[in-house]
């Protein structure tokens, strides 16, 4: 069949030294031509220097297909251009009701594509295979919704292999948290991509075995259906999922939870309860730990109510639930913040004669921090420090956050010396941002009472 050359808009031209260079030239140019902009003049610039708008800035466009349009091609086009991809981004944030003024920044990123229509990526051939990232972080960029946006470019060797601009999911409280936040998401990342090295290892170990003569059991399937859905890589767990007859293997209890599990972290919720439903139907023996995954999943979705449901299930089908299902009951009533029920929880567990461990302790302390239950929160504090149990700076800057809320400024300041003399822990930026907080609020306060005496 030879080389490709053209394929979905993407043009690819092979060079004699090995070399390749892959642009979209053609579909930049059919984008110009459909916003009717062929003879405009170039710009060097996607963007101007603070190019966030507000989205109420202009008049709503009285048709906003157009605008959709174009910005879904130019998203398509930064798969080779990642010199746009933070313009792009910025302007799809308003693609619900785009303003005459949005469609003017839209406008400007076409005009700079006019200069560079034929620039695209050269990939190298040979050298390193070392994978390394760059990120970066702008605080505070989204005048909308005042989160930070997150841009980062991973490139093996010389060349890139992805990139992404892209708002983050919570407000960061100051600079420092956003860069954290975008060097996190680039981590997670190119650790994702190093899990899927390794298991391309596995699987030609897997061949090797087959090559000896060796018949894989469920065991075998079952750890590596594990691996491929603790490495988001569904397709792959799918596929040695449905092989498993083709090798003389029955599906058990085992590899639908390895599959239920693999589903739910790849947010296929649906899916995963498909395949729960159908081990139901051939009445395989659900153990807790598959309760315990089904309860993940749905705190995942955010489906708090489908958490207590697959409670109530359990509980219906005669199964006891063990300390795991209550630790992750507890943790998905945190981020709820729901307290009341998982206090309701807690109060089951210790009447089912039930140790709690740390991680009971934490989940509390997170539910009742969160929700402002300010004298159950400090009790399960003193609790784990009669225990001996020792707080990670999540908890403790829970806990500040919490006290900075309510106005509780001596037991903040007493939790702040307490983690000051920890050997093991340090404040970070959210705890000093809490106690900066707390004490301006105690300055004002005094003023206050100085102004009414």
């Amino acid at each position: 069949m030879g080389h490709i050359a053209y394929f979905l808009g993407i043009q690819i031209t092979y060079k004699s030294n090995g070399d390749l260079f892959i642009n979209q030239g053609k579909y930049a140019k059919d984008l110009i031509h459909k916003a009717g902009m062929v003879d405009c003049k170039n710009c060097y610039t996607p963007c101007k220097p603070h190019n966030q708008v507000l989205t109420s800035d202009g008049s709503l466009l009285s048709d906003s297909t157009l605008y959709r349009s174009l910005l879904g091609g130019l998203q398509y086009l930064t798969f080779t251009r990642p010199n746009i991809a933070f313009a792009v981004n910025t302007m799809c944030q308003y693609m619900s009701a785009p303003t005459d003024v949005h469609f003017a920044r839209v406008k400007r990123i076409l005009r700079y594509l006019q200069g560079i229509v034929h620039c695209g990526l050269t990939y190298i051939s040979g050298g390193s295979l070392f994978v390394n990232a760059y990120s970066d972080s702008d605080w505070v960029a989204d005048l909308n919704t005042r989160r930070s946006i997150t841009s980062y470019v991973v490139f093996l060797g010389n060349n890139p292999i992805s990139w992404q601009s892209k708002k983050q999911s919570s407000v960061s409280r100051s600079s420092i948290e956003a860069e954290y936040r975008a060097l996190a998401h680039t981590t997670a990342y190119i650790a994702w991509i190093r899990k899927g090295k390794d298991m391309e290892r596995s699987e030609k170990l897997f061949d090797e075995i087959l090559q000896r003569g060796v018949n894989p059991d469920n065991v075998t399937f079952s750890t590596m259906i594990s691996c491929f859905g603790m490495c988001s890589l569904l397709d792959k767990a799918v596929e040695w999922f449905e092989k498993m007859p083709g090798f003389g293997c029955n599906l058990d209890n085992v590899t639908y939870l390895a599959m239920i599990d693999a589903y739910g972290r790849a947010g296929k919720v649906e899916m995963a309860f498909s395949l729960y439903d159908r081990a139901r139907t051939e009445k395989w023996h659900i153990d807790p730990v598959t309760f315990s995954t089904l309860i993940k999943i749905h705190e995942q979705s955010r489906n708090f109510d489908g958490c207590l449901n697959v409670y109530e299930e359990l509980k219906a089908i005669g199964a006891k639930p063990n300390l795991v299902i209550y630790n992750t009951l507890l943790d998905a009533m945190g981020r709820a913040r729901r307290p009341w029920q998982a206090k309701k929880i807690y109060r089951e567990m210790i009447s089912k004669e039930l140790s709690p461990n740390w991680v009971t302790y934490a989940s509390l302390l997170r539910a009742y921090g969160r929700a402002h239950y300010r004298d159950d929160a400090l009790n399960v504090y003193k609790e784990m420090k009669e225990k001996g149990l020792e707080l990670n700076v999540i908890l403790y800057n829970t806990l500040l956050a919490m006290c900075a809320d309510v106005g509780y400024t001596d037991e903040a300041v007493d939790i702040f010396e307490e983690m000051k003399s920890s050997e093991t822990l340090k404040p970070d930026s959210w705890t000093f941002s809490s106690m900066i907080t707390i004490y301006s609020c105690s300055v004002e306060s005094h003023r206050g009472r100085n102004n009414i005496e």
